[in-house]
């Protein structure tokens, strides 16, 4: 199989909420601009800050899951992923029985939106980028029935200011257990 054909026709499910559109990975295996189900692909991302989770971060910008996409054109609330249902640690945990996925932070309660660095607007284009562990596609290559789409080890989330133009990286979260 093709991995490069098969990043770009196969997104995760946890994106299974989205038409999500592919585009060029950057840093990454493969890349998904959030589109909601009625068209727009602006929006607030919502998240919980790091800072508020762990001692010394207090003044980072990024954030951590479970994240949400209000859309900016209908309003929907969609998940677009939590680390305790998605991403490698949380699929091999799934597999074995366990509820111990991921380790990286996680917040709760209500989310927040990310807001841009440089003019403080909440509403912005984001795109998902997921990097994947050469055992993962080994696994894969081995087994195309191996949903290899939800294996991501890595995860970036980065949004592109829909007032100002800037764009900014909102989370980086390692998936593996």
């Amino acid at each position: 199989m093709d991995l490069k054909h098969y990043y770009k026709t196969t997104p995760p499910r946890c994106l299974a909420g989205f038409r999500p559109v592919a585009v060029r990975p950057r840093k990454a295996d493969a890349a998904w601009r959030l589109r909601c189900t009625c068209g727009s692909e602006e929006g607030a991302i919502l998240g919980h800050p790091l800072g508020a989770l762990k001692p010394g971060f207090e003044e980072s910008e990024l954030m951590v899951s479970p994240f949400f996409f209000r859309c900016a054109g209908c309003e929907r609330v969609t998940s677009v992923i939590d680390t305790a249902e998605h991403g490698e640690g949380s699929e091999f945990a799934r597999l074995e029985g366990r509820g111990d996925g991921c380790a990286a932070y996680r917040g709760e309660g209500e989310p927040e939106p990310a807001v841009c660095p440089n003019c403080g607007a909440a509403r912005a284009a984001a795109v998902v980028r997921l990097t994947y562990h050469d055992d993962r596609i080994a696994d894969f290559e081995a087994d195309p029935s191996v949903p290899l789409a939800d294996y991501f080890d890595w995860f970036r989330l980065s949004c592109e200011c829909s007032v100002c133009g800037r764009e900014w990286e909102v989370s980086v979260i390692d998936t593996k257990p």
